[in-house]
């Protein structure tokens, strides 16, 4: 070979070996690109991260009673928590392209975009914020100046569709994800799921590396849970009550929908109530749910215990007459609105002071405690853990015959509205008192039953004869007495009316009182029970002038929306709703 040819292998030789060499480079480079890998993180390139996420469970539904087309009340949406990747941010690109790239959709606090853009490029995560939008997400995602430092966890939010609806009984869960009251806290352990996770390798970006996963849990999500409220009824029940507080200028109130033979709530409604959106900054007092909360003093409406308590033990007869001509009881006057001479249908027509008095002084002391007791007074309901007052009825052994008889007319002691509309659903129903309950069902987030309420029947307190006696007579109050502003046409109403004086220290106000009527119908066969409470109206404060006329409003609608038979059976198919 010639020395020519020679240096033409060698020059050959030495150019394959460069090409070689650069080749290598623009191929590592390539695959540098394809992996994220930027010249300021090649030291990571060459080192594993490990890469872990969670994959969060979601927070089961909270709906109304109608199992195959229910009303969400409360859900869990999507949320993305949105963070900056310093060490990621594209040396061609300005601060102050990225603020506005970042800031233009006011999503996400200016404030910390501003701290973030301040990090030290090597740092490699910090929180910007939350976002709902998945617009938004999205837009960030294919953004060009965005897309290589920002990156995404998945979350939920809590929300309530029908905004304030349902306020006191549902709770709230806040912005950490944590129960705070309600159904919301009461049910906690049904409606959170269980989180899940993944474990395996990052890239640069931290995306990760699917095919290097080492570890995966499915989360578990929670469960769905079915109320016995009706949204309809519920709304009546609201809408009637806002109305009725403006107009009364009342402290509060509520109101109370109840099916008498199986204990279900079908609305329960409580003001003032505070606001989602603000529930943080306003008084704690507006969290309570005054339907199972409020302890007060009856009045008037008290006085069907002591009635079906005189017949019940067959201390009088329907037909007996009192004299109730004006005379001392345990040593002082008794203010009454009757004639000298009533029969006990018209005594309890006219909410006679006198004539229930003189059945609890017929009675033993002991008795009576046992009756109240049987009724469910002075205790809870159970309607749900958390929240519920039990009233305050004092041992009888300290009763004087003073307190006696005062008790008989709603006076010195407390109840609760959900007690005192089991009372009256107890008399409905034929005498058995009933277990309330507003959950239906809980579901697994699959539809399987986890739980089912059946209605349950806690005792017999009077016999059906008895319970039969006492609708007739409750009858008469809506028909010639106190509570005629309560009738509902086309239906037999069947309650009572209260007027009671606010206890306050050393004896009772003079101008504040609790307003309230509770019934039920069709009197002959109960499908309704509804129990309506203010407190502190003015001017008006009777019963039977601001709390019947709501009972009447209240349960026309449900009577319309329930297709509830009327007296001459005008309706004949109940709606199946029920």
């Amino acid at each position: 070979m010639s020395k020519r040819a020679k240096k033409q292998k060698i020059w050959i030789l030495i150019i394959l070996f460069g090409g070689i060499i650069f080749y290598s480079f623009i191929v590592t480079d390539l695959i540098r690109t394809q992996l994220g890998i930027s010249s300021k993180a090649r030291y990571y390139a060459n080192k594993p991260q490990t890469y872990s996420n969670t994959l969060y469970a979601v927070r089961g539904n909270i709906l109304d009673r109608n199992l195959d087309f229910p009303t969400v009340l409360a859900t869990s949406a999507p949320q993305w928590n949105i963070f900056l990747d310093p060490s990621m941010i594209s040396t061609n690109t300005s601060d102050e392209a990225l603020f506005n790239t970042l800031a233009s959709w006011n999503e996400l606090p200016e404030e910390r975009i501003k701290i973030g853009l301040k990090k030290s490029r090597t740092s490699k995560y910090y929180v910007l914020g939350k976002t709902t939008n998945r617009e938004f997400v999205e837009y960030l995602e294919t953004n060009s100046i965005t897309r290589k430092c920002i990156g995404f966890e998945d979350s939920y939010v809590r929300k309530y569709p029908m905004g304030n609806f349902l306020n006191p009984v549902l709770g709230i869960v806040n912005s950490h994800g944590e129960s705070i009251f309600g159904l919301e806290y009461e049910y906690d352990q049904y409606l959170d799921g269980t989180n899940g996770y993944v474990l395996g390798i990052a890239d640069a970006r931290h995306n990760e590396l699917r095919s290097f996963r080492s570890k995966e849990q499915q989360p578990i999500h929670g469960n769905d849970i079915y109320l016995t409220i009706s949204t309809y009824i519920q709304k009546c029940a609201e809408d009637a009550l806002a109305t009725a507080m403006a107009t009364n200028n009342a402290l509060r109130g509520w109101i109370i929908v109840q099916r008498p033979y199986t204990g279900e709530i079908l609305a329960m409604a409580s003001y003032p109530t505070y606001t989602r959106e603000n529930y943080g900054s306003e008084d704690e007092e507006l969290w309570r749910n005054n339907a199972i909360s409020v302890n007060h003093e009856p009045g008037s409406i008290m006085k069907a215990m002591i009635f079906s308590l005189g017949l019940y033990d067959n201390l009088y007869t329907t037909n007996s007459v009192f004299d109730c001509r004006p005379r001392l009881f345990c040593g002082r006057p008794l203010a009454d609105h009757v004639g000298p001479e009533e029969t006990y249908a018209s005594a309890l027509a006219k909410s006679s002071n006198r004539v229930s008095s003189m059945i609890a002084l017929s009675t033993t002391k002991q008795r009576m405690d046992q009756y109240l007791k049987a009724f469910g007074f002075g205790q809870k309901t159970g309607i749900v853990r958390i929240g519920e007052e039990k009233g305050i009825l004092p041992p009888y052994k300290s009763w004087s015959d003073l307190q006696q008889i005062r008790i008989a007319i709603g006076q010195g002691v407390s109840v609760t509205p959900i007690q005192m509309i089991g009372m009256y659903s107890t008399i409905a129903n034929g005498g058995i008192r009933m277990k309330p309950y507003l959950v239906r069902e809980i579901r697994s987030s699959s539809g399987e039953v986890i739980l089912e309420n059946k209605p349950k029947a806690i005792g017999r307190v009077i016999d059906e004869k008895t319970a039969k006696a006492i609708s007739q007579l409750l009858i008469g109050v809506t028909v010639q007495g106190t509570g005629r502003r309560a009738r509902i046409p086309g239906y037999n109403v069947a309650g009572k009316t209260g007027t009671a004086q606010k206890a306050i220290r050393g004896g009772y106000s003079s101008t504040d009182y609790t307003g309230s009527f509770v019934g039920f119908f069709p009197a002959e066969k109960p499908e309704i029970t509804i129990l309506v409470g203010l407190d502190s109206p003015k001017p008006k404060y009777q019963g039977g002038t601001v709390a019947a006329p709501i009972f009447a409003e209240v349960g026309k609608k449900i009577a319309d929306y329930l297709n509830i038979p009327t007296n001459d059976g005008s309706i004949n198919n109940l709606h199946d709703y029920i």
